[in-house]
C-alpha cells in the first residue's frame, strides 16, 4: 500500500507491438495488487503525426501522472520507440520511476527491473 491507503498504481508504457505483453504484464501486476493504467489505442503509422494521436499522448501523460510508477514493457530486444523514450523522460521528469518487464520468449511470466539496470540497451 502507497502512503494514502491505496493500492499503488503503475502505468504501462512500451510499443503497442507489445500489446499482448502488456496484458500480461498488467494481469501479473494486478495479481500482485498494483492498479495498472495502459494504453488500449492504436495509431496507424500513416496517422502518428496527427491530431488524434497527440490527444492519445497527452491522455497517457496523464495517466503517468496518476502513476506512482511506469512500467516499459517489451521483449527481449529491449525494443522501445520514440513515443516510449518520450514517455520516459515525462516520468523522469516529473520524478516517476521506471522501472521494465522485459519479456522473454523462454517464459510467459516477465523480469522487472529497474532503469538503472536496463538503461544499457537503449
Amino acid at each position: 500500500m502507497t502512503s494514502s491507503n491505496r493500492p499503488p498504481v503503475v502505468t504501462l508504457c512500451g510499443s503497442m507491438r507489445f500489446f499482448d505483453l502488456m496484458l500480461a504484464t498488467a494481469a501479473e501486476l494486478t495479481g500482485r495488487g498494483e492498479i495498472v493504467l495502459a494504453p488500449f489505442v492504436v495509431v496507424d503509422a500513416g496517422d502518428q503525426d496527427s491530431t488524434a494521436k497527440a490527444a492519445l499522448d497527452e491522455l497517457h501523460r496523464r495517466k503517468i501522472d496518476l502513476a506512482d510508477r511506469i512500467v516499459v514493457v517489451t521483449d527481449h530486444t529491449r525494443y522501445h520507440g520514440e513515443s516510449t523514450r518520450a514517455e520516459i523522460a515525462y516520468a523522469t521528469e516529473h520524478g516517476k520511476p521506471v522501472d521494465w518487464a522485459i519479456h522473454t520468449p523462454s517464459t510467459s511470466t516477465c523480469t522487472t527491473a529497474a532503469a538503472t539496470q536496463a538503461r544499457g540497451s537503449e
